[in-house]
């Protein structure tokens, strides 16, 4: 028997999806999957018949999983463990509130440590306001209190995650041909416009083209004047 191999995994939420090479053995009828949480102790079992993939849900969050797979004949005669592979389902995001006798109401924030969220609220489920912002600790989890909550005769609480989306900041790359061509390779976000500017003594700049980026993140262009500077220096503005 020639062992499946787990090769992917596509991390979703509380399941995970597991997918392996076909065995090129044509006595293989299909494969089983197996799991728990301690490499090598697979405490669960699962035959997901003649098929190169799998998703293994109800998974609980920030714990560590290992999987393995192997595959098995018509006989019932089945393949040493596959090698393992493991994965840890993330933490998601949640608010509990509790309401103190002096009607302070205490929102518990839980998500993954050092995520930050805002902390939003409604009394119709059409407006939401952010109340507060917090980061989620050591712990886990935070305590929020919401000092303006019995001003109000009812009140509704949700989390948003602050994005931490790094930007793609514009850059320029200049290389000399054998000619004396400059040609310079400008990146950024696709679809951004940019302004190549040149000077000589970085004090005066002068646009001397424009260019979008592409579907490849960078563009080409050739400064058809560089040879008539005794030095020049480049940037971009978009």
């Amino acid at each position: 028997m020639i062992l499946a191999a787990l090769s992917t995994i596509v991390q979703a939420g509380q399941s995970v999806t597991l997918a392996w090479n076909a065995s090129t053995d044509p006595s293989v009828a299909g494969y089983n999957v197996y799991y728990g949480g301690a490499s090598g102790t697979y405490t669960n079992e699962i035959s997901v018949g003649n098929v190169t993939n799998a998703t293994i849900s109800g998974l609980v969050q920030g714990t560590t999983y290992y999987f393995a797979a192997t595959t098995y004949a018509s006989s019932g005669v089945e393949s040493p463990f596959s090698s393992e592979v493991s994965y840890t389902v993330p933490i998601l995001a949640g608010v509990q509130f509790r309401v103190t006798p002096t009607r302070q109401f205490i929102l518990t924030v839980t998500g993954p440590i050092g995520h930050t969220y805002y902390i939003q609220a409604t009394q119709d489920f059409k407006t939401w306001t952010v109340i507060g912002t917090v980061t989620v600790g050591a712990s886990g989890s935070l305590d929020f209190t919401d000092t303006n909550a019995a001003s109000f005769s009812r009140r509704f609480y949700r989390t948003s995650e602050v994005s931490n989306t790094v930007s793609i900041l514009a850059g320029v790359q200049l290389r000399v041909t054998p000619t004396r061509q400059f040609i310079l390779t400008v990146t950024g976000p696709i679809g951004h416009t940019y302004d190549i500017q040149a000077t000589q003594d970085f004090k005066t700049w002068t646009v001397i083209g424009t260019v979008t980026v592409g579907a490849s993140g960078s563009l080409d262009f050739t400064d058809t004047n560089a040879a008539s500077f005794s030095r020049r220096f480049y940037r971009t503005n978009g």
